[in-house]
């Protein structure tokens, strides 16, 4: 019973490898899903490089045509017109100040005697002069005094005159005598204060009086383009 047991055995075994060895199909081996691959992003195309234009050459600069010359002028035998009047004077506005405007020449009034004069109005001169006569000087209570004559021209006479001397000055030439100066009262256009004249001889002078800066300091103001800007005072 055992030997038909392996008997049986061995011819199922045998049966087994006969039929294993009649299957011819040969067995493929299992391929493996292929992996899927990233989709390659698309590259920018290169931009499109146009040739340059090639270089013209420089246009030569323009010349201006020529202005046509121009017509001439008809000749006008009429006369030239007459040339213009000159003009006239301008006369100067007073200058703008708190002192008195005098004119180049005023009317003075000499105190003592009380005589009025015609006098110019020089402010390049320091100080004024009178034209006296006779001038002659003398001792008064230890003091020099001097007595001259001024001459009244409303009576044609002269009037003499004793005053204190103030001091001397030189002559203007070497050889001329000394001139006394003697302090008078002075009135110019209601300006009054008492002056130092120099006593001279003026009688070949235009004006017998000469005012300078002495009495104008403070006072007054010349303007030259001026004359009388003030009634002649009354005797």
């Amino acid at each position: 019973m055992m030997t038909r047991t392996r008997c049986t055995a061995g011819l199922f075994l045998a049966l087994a490898f006969l039929l294993q060895g009649c299957d011819t199909t040969p067995t493929q081996p299992a391929i493996p899903p292929a992996t899927q691959q990233p989709t390659p992003e698309p590259q920018p195309e290169p931009p499109v490089v146009e040739p340059a234009p090639p270089e013209q050459p420089p246009a030569p600069p323009e010349v201006p045509e020529p202005e046509p010359a121009p017509a001439p002028e008809p000749v006008c035998k009429c006369p030239p017109p007459p040339p213009p009047p000159p003009p006239g004077p301008v006369r100067p506005a007073p200058p703008q100040t708190q002192l008195v405007v005098l004119g180049e020449i005023e009317n003075v009034r000499i105190e003592p005697p009380g005589i009025a004069y015609r006098a110019r109005l020089d402010t390049g001169r320091a100080l004024s002069t009178l034209h006296a006569a006779n001038v002659r000087e003398f001792e008064r209570d230890g003091k020099a005094w001097v007595r001259f004559q001024l001459l009244d021209g409303t009576q044609n006479a002269p009037v003499e005159v004793s005053r204190p001397v103030v001091r001397t000055v030189a002559g203007r030439e070497p050889t001329a005598d000394k001139r006394y100066v003697v302090s008078l009262k002075a009135t110019i256009a209601g300006v009054s204060q008492f002056t130092d004249f120099v006593l001279s001889d003026r009688a070949q002078a235009s004006y017998p009086a000469l005012i300078g800066r002495n009495f104008m300091r403070d006072q007054a103001v010349v303007d030259v383009g001026r004359r009388f800007t003030k009634p002649e005072p009354k005797p």
